[in-house]
């Protein structure tokens, strides 16, 4: 398959870790393997070309994907709809989620995890303090560190770029 360019809406499979299955996500090819290494230096210091992150339609975050994980390259006005597609309660659907986004990209406290330890004890430590320096309830502070003991490294880390501002 051919390089694939910023901007390109792309087919791809993943695996979901949370259930172990693969499904098929529709997304936007938003940076190459440089970009990859300067967003997640820690986990993908070691990328090579071919590898891409990928904005995924309706949904937060960025996927990590190599070439071989796409299926095929759509063109611009390539779209999959279902049948019963609502074009008005998706426009409805989405600016609920960019709101909701924006306001928790607001409310997210800074975690200035990068060039720190990088033990994951070190970064529950880190993530506890910034935690009740923003205020957090206990019990709200309780439940993200009983969620990130519920899986490993990555998932912490996951976990922390979802309640954090991570610089």
């Amino acid at each position: 398959m051919r390089e694939l360019r910023i901007n390109e809406r792309v087919r791809f499979y993943s695996i979901n870790e949370y259930v172990g299955k693969e499904e098929e996500l529709i997304g936007e090819i938003r940076g190459d393997y440089k970009a990859v290494k300067a967003r997640y230096p820690v986990e993908c210091g070691e990328a090579e070309e071919g590898v891409y992150l990928v904005k995924v339609d309706n949904r937060s975050g960025l996927f990590v994907i190599r070439r071989d994980d796409v299926l095929e390259i759509l063109a611009p006005e390539d779209e999959i709809l279902p049948d019963d597609y609502d074009e008005e309660q998706e426009d409805d659907e989405a600016f609920e989620e960019h709101e909701r986004q924006v306001f928790e990209e607001m409310d997210k406290p800074k975690l200035k995890i990068i060039a720190a330890d990088g033990n994951v004890f070190n970064i529950l430590g880190l993530a506890s303090r910034a935690g009740k320096k923003a205020g957090w309830s206990k019990e709200k502070l309780d439940g993200f560190l009983a969620d990130c003991m519920s899986g490993d490294y990555d998932h912490v880390l996951q976990l922390c770029m979802e309640h954090f501002e991570v610089t």
